[in-house]
């Protein structure tokens, strides 16, 4: 693990600006590259533009753009000035946002074109307490600014950098309080997991403002000395592969619908268009030379050649994605954390993983299973707490100060982490049994006709999945069938009804009797997800 004399994002910053000056540190697929001497001089000048709006320590600012290299920019100006910085998802709806920038009390807010009118009542913006990241003036690398301050010592360790607002699956919006130290030791310990090289580059396709981003797709390569290209646009499979194509990156981070949808265009795609294959692949023999001497190394040239670490987190992976990333060899690695633990508690590197579980504990992280199956931890990494709110702070920690993560799992004799499901979402079978419906959607989710899906119990006890189709998929599955809704609509009902009685059937043969589905029913519109892909669970049970 790497280690720093002083564990602040400002101490950090000042180390690699000096080491890595002249490499490339950020940029934007078709936008400007900052080194890391020019983003030096960038945030010199973001600092004065607060320091003109009289921004003091432990003042705090917020974030509201879309990922470019300005995001992070942005946040060093703040925390290496010993503000705090409060990033908030673009995907959250105005009311949100304006809940959260007066809930923070935000003194300041950079904020791009694009997103300026869901604050436009703010008064932030009444007031000109704000930067309008798409002024390219303020952010013109061109010049010599000299530091106004020691950026290194601004921060202790133990004051908060940042202050993030979760939304996930239950819908109850918490701001997390993080350290400099706990978001430092998180970077720190992931170090001997992603492993970089200084100008190695990265790829980066996940919300900044989501913490498995930013501690391990900005934090982990910076103090490394590598450089991050932004996406720009939605992560899409077809947007994607272009931009990799372009990068050639090294590194990559994802969640697992997203390789999913790649495994499921990339691979089953051309398998199930051919007669042969289409045959042959469900036979585990020729399944696996099949991946490991010819897929597989196709799939590693459409990466760019160069890949060594697609780091997978956020939500389980599926059994028969991670079976084809291990024959394929393909450099996939898992982990597992939440926002409120900086967030990684452990993982695993490429090459290293344990089939079906996440890996080891981090170095600065201890896990103890509870009498219940919970995973609790402690260590550095751990939050400070939410903010203004005592009484749900104290829910999340036991007497003897362990945080409960909510979820789910074990840890073998090689002291391998192994996560089951949140505690909150376990359905309990006819005769007590535990059922863990995650398991139950991964295997959906390994079928090409399911786009997203979600297994609860009705109202009659009985387990149901709400699949939502891939509208691509269903056509070819109808076309096959001769069925067209637009001239029988009762035909093309009927058809439809039988395809997913077909699936239900199918999914049911590798289930325990306890956990079959009773019945498949169709999710007519797309379910809403949270920043990091997952269902809200919240608004259909």
């Amino acid at each position: 693990m790497k280690l720093y004399n002083r564990m602040t994002i400002g101490y950090a910053w000042k180390n690699s600006r000096e080491a890595y000056a002249d490499l490339p540190f950020t940029a934007s697929i078709d936008g400007k590259c900052f080194s890391y001497k020019e983003a030096g001089t960038v945030i010199s000048k973001i600092s004065d533009k607060l320091n003109e709006n009289n921004f003091k320590k432990n003042d705090k600012a917020a974030i509201l753009c879309e990922n470019r290299s300005e995001w992070g920019l942005c946040w060093l100006a703040i925390t290496t000035m010993g503000g705090t910085a409060v990033p908030i998802m673009i995907d959250f709806a105005s009311e949100q946002i304006m809940n959260i920038l007066e809930h923070s009390e935000a003194k300041f807010i950079f904020v791009s074109d694009k997103l300026k009118s869901k604050i436009s009542e703010s008064r932030l913006l009444k007031n000109g307490n704000f930067v309008n990241i798409d002024d390219t003036g303020l952010f013109d690398a061109d010049g010599s600014i000299a530091d106004k301050i020691d950026i290194a010592e601004v921060s202790d360790p133990e004051d908060t950098a940042a202050l993030i607002y979760t939304s996930g699956t239950t819908g109850a919006s918490k701001g997390v309080l993080l350290s400099h130290k706990n978001i430092m030791t998180n970077a720190c310990d992931s170090v001997p997991v992603g492993k970089f090289e200084s100008g190695n580059s990265m790829l980066s396709v996940l919300p900044l403002a989501h913490m498995y981003e930013f501690t391990q797709g900005f934090m982990l390569p910076m103090i490394q000395g590598a450089n991050i290209t932004y996406l720009g646009l939605k992560p899409s499979p077809t947007v994607m592969l272009k931009a990799i194509a372009k990068i050639r990156p090294h590194y990559i981070l994802s969640v697992p619908l997203l390789i999913e949808k790649i495994y499921k265009s990339s691979v089953l795609g051309p398998i199930s268009k051919s007669p042969v294959l289409s045959r042959v692949y469900p036979f585990a023999p020729i399944r696996i030379i099949l991946n490991r001497l010819v897929i597989g190394k196709k799939l590693l040239k459409t990466f760019g050649g160069r890949l060594k670490f697609f780091g997978i987190g956020g939500a389980p992976l599926s059994d028969k994605v991670e079976r084809f990333l291990r024959e394929a060899r393909f450099p996939y690695a898992v982990g597992y954390g939440l926002t409120e633990t900086s967030p990684v508690l452990a993982g695993s590197g490429s090459f290293e993983t344990v089939f079906r579980g996440i890996g080891p504990v981090f170095d600065s992280v201890e896990l103890r299973i509870s009498d219940e199956g919970e995973v609790q931890a402690r260590g550095d990494s751990i939050m400070q707490g939410y903010y203004k709110d005592e009484e749900r702070t104290n829910e999340v920690f036991t007497e003897d100060g362990w945080f409960k993560t909510g979820d789910l799992g074990s840890i073998d004799r090689k002291g391998n982490l192994f996560i089951n499901g949140r505690l909150k979402n376990l359905i309990l079978g006819p005769a007590g049994e535990n059922i863990y419906p995650e398991e139950i959607e991964n295997e959906l989710k390994t079928f090409p006709l399911v786009s997203e899906c979600l297994v609860m119990k009705n109202k009659k006890g009985s387990l149901v999945a709400k699949v939502f189709l891939d509208e691509e998929r269903l056509k070819q599955q109808m076309a096959e069938l001769k069925v067209s809704f637009e001239h029988n609509i009762e035909a093309f009902q009927a058809a439809k009804e039988e395809i997913l009685e077909t699936l239900r059937k199918s999914i049911n043969k590798n289930l325990s009797s306890f956990s079959r589905l009773n019945a498949i029913v169709e999710q007519s519109i797309p379910f809403e997800l949270t920043p990091s892909l997952k269902v809200k669970r919240f608004l259909y049970i």
